[in-house]
């Protein structure tokens, strides 16, 4: 089956998803998205027993998930855990690295973006907002702290979508915000991984530079502004809350900052015949992240 059909199934199941009411059917669609995403990383990667594995070792979470699911007296804080599994965010995030590592940049999009959008909307049902608060705060500083001294690009790239779930998963209590950071999130990694997979000399391309730049979340920029969206929607529950949330986020600014100088340099000297042609759509997109926070506002 071509591979167009598989992702068109992909997004379908994940549409469907939204219109589940009770854990049954969301369970279903989880295992449904899964099956489907290990049939996409087989046909890209051609790594079959790798696949295997992840199959094995996502349908064991799963398992455990209705389990805790089907038990009248189960406790909350197991269930945000097996969600935080299915998430692969610290310190449950061995099995998603070990994954990443074998797949194309192309479909470490998909694995990073639309893969967590099923378990998002199951944490939806839950709202334990706090415990989920502190699991995100724990997520985003052992991320900043594990990529400081790197200079891997997947692992810079896995901890940053490991801090940018981390910041999705707070935004679960306010649909609003949620639409809006995961859109934002979305483009800019797209943005960011295109220019990976088809580029030679991705690391010296201006626009590569820019995207990262907006997945720092400067100011002016729209991922700035999905974050500031996500902090209100817990500043009326504490000051504290939102003053913790942006000391950690400063924490994961030396990496990306060190990544952008690198790609600055490069790109100095570079010679003219490595130049990539002018692209008006991406372009076009790049200058649409940085300038469309008047209208979040």
């Amino acid at each position: 089956m071509n591979m167009f059909v598989w992702y068109c199934l992909y997004i379908l199941t994940i549409m469907l998803s939204t219109s589940m009411s009770n854990w049954i059917s969301m369970w279903t669609m989880l295992e449904l998205s899964t099956w489907l995403m290990t049939i996409i990383s087989m046909k890209t990667n051609y790594m079959y027993d790798l696949t295997f594995k992840l199959y094995l070792l996502l349908s064991l979470s799963s398992m455990l998930l209705i389990m805790l699911w089907l038990c009248m007296n189960f406790k909350q804080e197991w269930l945000i855990f097996m969600i935080a599994f299915k998430l692969g965010i610290p310190p449950l995030h061995w099995w998603m690295l070990w994954t990443m590592k074998h797949m194309k940049w192309n479909t470490m999009w998909w694995f990073t973006t639309f893969h967590k959008l099923i378990p998002m909307i199951i944490s939806m049902m839950i709202m334990n907002s706090l415990l989920m608060f502190w699991w995100c705060c724990l997520s985003v500083i052992w991320s900043s702290l594990s990529f400081w001294n790197s200079s891997s690009m997947l692992i810079i790239m896995f901890y940053s979508s490991c801090i940018h779930t981390s910041w999705l998963w707070m935004t679960i209590i306010d649909l609003f915000s949620f639409l809006t950071y995961f859109a934002i999130y979305a483009i800019t990694m797209f943005m960011v991984f295109s220019k990976m997979n088809y580029l030679m000399f991705w690391w010296k391309s201006i626009d590569f530079t820019t995207s990262i730049i907006i997945l720092l979340g400067v100011p002016t920029s729209s991922m700035f502004f999905a974050k500031m969206i996500t902090l209100s929607t817990y500043f009326s529950q504490t000051i504290l809350l939102c003053w913790i949330i942006l000391l950690i986020n400063i924490m994961s600014i030396f990496p990306y900052t060190r990544m952008i100088w690198n790609s600055i340099m490069n790109n100095m000297y570079t010679s003219f015949k490595y130049q990539q042609p002018y692209n008006k759509i991406y372009s076009l997109t790049i200058s649409m992240l940085f300038m469309s926070w008047p209208v979040l506002l």
